[in-house]
């Protein structure tokens, strides 16, 4: 049965009622006057949600090849949901949001009279958390959020990119067009990417979101979860899987810079057993920056096999290539663009290397396999088992700015970044069981597990910065050249990391939920030089163990409003010693943070609010008094405060806003650091994304949307010698079906030309385009 709740006069009110007050007043449910043809479900459920005001939110997947009936007359928003999916498989659950979520009806169950029940359907779930189980975001005693694929869409999110910068707190070290546009800190500190909960390969490949169907952002450390990380957040990547009906999506997008991409989603079962689906996109672009260029192609099959009722075997790949015609970006000095040149400003445009030099570019590949195989011994014991092998390789001749001028002002120092075939291979596997129990009052929902991460880097041909011939920053003439012959050092790095864990949710008259969780891990290195122009090799070997631990609780005061708080560890191995040759253990990092989850009355808001602090103590150094060799620096802290609303104030109005104020402090004996703040680490944040379907008339389906994101000024090194602007960047988009199959879209990026400034150093500064477009058609079966 569906609940229906009154219609106010204005839904605007209404939803500005439920914001400031966080309730809406229950009244007799009204009636509407439906006039529907039979038409196709989706078309159905979207008029209906238009007349009644409710919120609909319902996968494709569920929806394709079903018609819905004629419905004609005056019905309560009830009965006539009830006539629409009459015979359709289909049911419809209230989300804690307010939203009706529709669903493939559950199997029936009888009650103690013998009459068939339907159970509950698990509603807004997320993967980040649970691993072999899921949560909803409701559940889960931390910060999350949960970038759909609508917002994706909006934003034209070809990579994690154009994603996290919507992350309260976050700052990018790298540009779209950088070296590694993917690298955000979050909270202070470094984040670490997964896909499918599963570590991302070694080769610094950007996450492609072609064959995303959601990202999921955990705020804080992990390491109970995921092993060793750095402790601002995880972000995972969850593909998109195969679906019971055939379907077909094309897409074909255009934009400034030459940028063109064209992408295929296409899929639907084999036979009753069998299901596979294929997403692959091509993408040839160049930029502002003289020479810049990129050519890449994706291709990512996934193949579902139902081994039996209980058990499913899934199989994907990923191939990736990414050439660079001139080579990758790391930036520009910073005198010229942010500070004063007694030369002037520099060109904009200004890139290190142009195509014709000796081997300029870069090449990286990437290959991906994934087996995952779960199989449910009972409705509420499942065992899955997931192997993963990455490889990567990269042929790299980058000419880059080693960020320092000489006493001119104009001549810049230039490097020759070398990697010679370089290979890396990663080989990953996990065994969890999840099930629940019961122990007097306590309900437990549990998972146990354990892991094992190989992952072995190939440098032996040779990586390495090389000086090369300097550039005049003003009047450039391209004669890098590669030293002949060329000599330089080779390496190999093999780290095999072993863990299990235990994490326990037990919950306490369905109000108070509280999770426990501890990983043991042992992590063994191997570091392995080659001298240049030699065979000899000389290695070194660590072993490291770690106990993270993770404690959380979860409080529902009502059905809209609950509490959280929770403290989380990461660790990180280390290499190095002190002067007295003693090794360091690996580092820690921790979170504490408390906050509430909410539910703006029927506005069809969730919100999120969180208080926090993320340390890492006995941070390292170089030893000023023993060359090559390092000291505990100090410790490293972030605190702030974030705020989160997204969903639905109105059926027709999507909202996703966002805003953070944080402090970062460095604490330490060093008297040229003692204070600091980290770098890429701003004060406050805010980002908005909003998208608004026009309903009825002429322009029935036309859609806007905006989105903003703002991000203050902040140091752009831990020394503190430069302070990156702060920027307001502003994107428009608009959106309009041409007919059932077709929709066009035009995105215009950066549209008040606004200056934002990434930086891995205080002297190699990154920017974004100025104003740019995208026009995409795309087409849906």
């Amino acid at each position: 049965m569906v609940r229906t709740f009154s219609k106010a006069a204005s839904p605007l009110v209404v939803a500005v009622a439920a914001a400031l007050m966080g309730a809406a007043v229950a009244a007799e449910a009204p009636s509407y006057r439906f006039d529907l043809s039979s038409q196709p479900m989706s078309q159905a459920l979207q008029r209906f949600g238009q007349i009644s005001g409710q919120q609909i939110i319902v996968s494709s997947e569920f929806v394709e090849k079903l018609t819905a009936p004629e419905l004609k007359g005056e019905f309560t928003a009830e009965a006539a949901l009830d006539r629409l999916l009459e015979h359709s498989g289909l049911v419809a659950v209230r989300s804690s949001s307010g939203a009706l979520m529709i669903r493939p009806a559950p199997a029936s169950t009888k009650d103690e009279s013998g009459a068939d029940t339907v159970s509950e359907v698990l509603l807004d779930t997320v993967t980040v958390f649970g691993r072999a189980t899921q949560y909803t975001q409701k559940d889960i005693p931390q910060t999350l959020t949960a970038f759909n694929p609508e917002f994706l869409e909006s934003v034209a999110a070809v990579d994690t990119y154009n994603v996290l910068r919507f992350v309260p707190t976050s700052a990018s070290r790298y540009s779209e067009f950088g070296f590694n546009p993917g690298e955000t800190v979050i909270r202070g500190f470094q984040s670490v990417r997964t896909i499918n909960g599963v570590t991302l390969d070694t080769m610094n490949h950007g996450a492609d979101l072609v064959n995303a169907e959601r990202v999921e952002v955990l705020m804080g450390p992990a390491s109970v979860l995921y092993g060793s990380m750095q402790p601002g957040a995880v972000v995972n990547v969850v593909t998109k899987q195969p679906k019971d009906a055939f379907h077909l999506g094309l897409e074909a997008g255009f934009g400034s810079y030459n940028d063109q991409r064209y992408s295929i989603d296409v899929g639907g079962p084999l036979s009753d057993s069998v299901r596979v689906r294929l997403n692959a996109e091509w993408r040839d672009r160049e930029s502002f920056l003289d020479y810049w260029s990129l050519n890449k192609i994706v291709v990512a099959p996934v193949v579902e096999i139902d081994l039996s009722d209980r058990t499913l075997l899934t199989l994907e790949g990923l191939y990736s290539r990414n050439e660079w015609g001139a080579g990758t970006w790391l930036g520009g000095p910073a005198a010229g663009l942010i500070t004063q040149n007694p030369n002037g400003d520099y060109r904009r445009s200004f890139f290190p290397a142009n195509p014709d030099e000796e081997e300029a570019g870069t090449t990286r590949n990437a290959r991906r396999i994934e087996a995952r195989l779960k199989h449910s011994f009972t409705d509420t014991l499942t065992a899955q088992l997931v192997t993963t092998y990455t490889y990567g390789q990269e042929d790299a001749a980058d000419i880059v700015s080693n960020g320092f001028l000489n006493t001119d002002f104009r001549t810049l120092r230039m490097l020759r970044f070398l990697a010679i075939d370089s290979r890396s291979d990663d080989i990953a596997g996990r065994l969890d069981l999840a099930g629940e129990f019961e122990t007097g009052p306590a309900r437990h929902r549990f998972v146990i597990g354990g892991d094992y991460l190989s992952q072995e880097a190939d440098n032996f041909k040779g990586r390495a910065n090389i000086a090369t011939t300097p550039l005049d920053l003003y009047a450039p003439v391209y004669n890098s050249v590669i030293p002949n012959p060329l000599l330089i050092n080779g390496s190999g790095i093999q780290t095999d990391t072993t863990g299990v864990f235990l994490q326990d949710r037990v919950s306490f008259a369905e109000k108070l939920h509280v999770i426990v969780g501890v990983r043991y891990a042992k992590i063994d290195s191997e570091n392995v030089f080659q001298a240049a122009g030699t065979t000899n090799r000389v290695t070194t070997k660590l072993s490291q163990d770690a106990w993270p631990t993770q404690f959380g609780a979860v409080y529902e005061i009502t059905p809209d409003i609950s509490l959280f708080a929770n403290r989380s560890e990461s660790f990180l191995p280390r290499s190095g010693t002190t002067a007295g040759a003693k090794p360091f253990p690996p580092e820690e990092g921790n979170q504490i943070e408390a906050g509430a989850k909410f539910t703006l009355g029927r506005s069809g808001l969730v919100g999120n609010f969180a208080v926090f602090q993320v340390e890492k103590p006995d941070v390292l150094a170089p030893d000023p008094n023993n060359p090559g060799f390092q000291l505990p620096l100090g410790d490293v802290k972030s605190q702030g405060v974030e705020l989160s609303v997204n969903g639905q104030p109105l059926p027709n109005w999507t909202l996703y806003a966002a805003f953070a104020h944080m402090k970062t402090e460095v604490n330490t004996t060093d008297p040229v650091l003692d204070g600091n703040e980290l770098a890429n680490a701003p004060k406050n944040t805010f980002s908005l994304m909003s998208r608004y379907d026009l309903v009825g008339g002429l322009f029935d389906g036309l859609a806007f949307s905006i989105a903003v994101q703002n991000v203050n000024a902040r140091f752009a090194d831990d020394q503190n010698t430069l302070r990156l602007p702060g920027h307001t960047r502003v994107d428009l988009g608009a959106y309009y079906p041409l007919n059932r199959h077709f929709e066009l879209s035009l995105l215009v990026n950066n549209v008040t030309d606004e200056d934002v400034y990434s930086a891995i150093s205080a002297n190699r500064i990154s920017y974004d385009a100025y104003r740019n477009y995208l026009v995409r058609i795309g087409y849906k079966l």
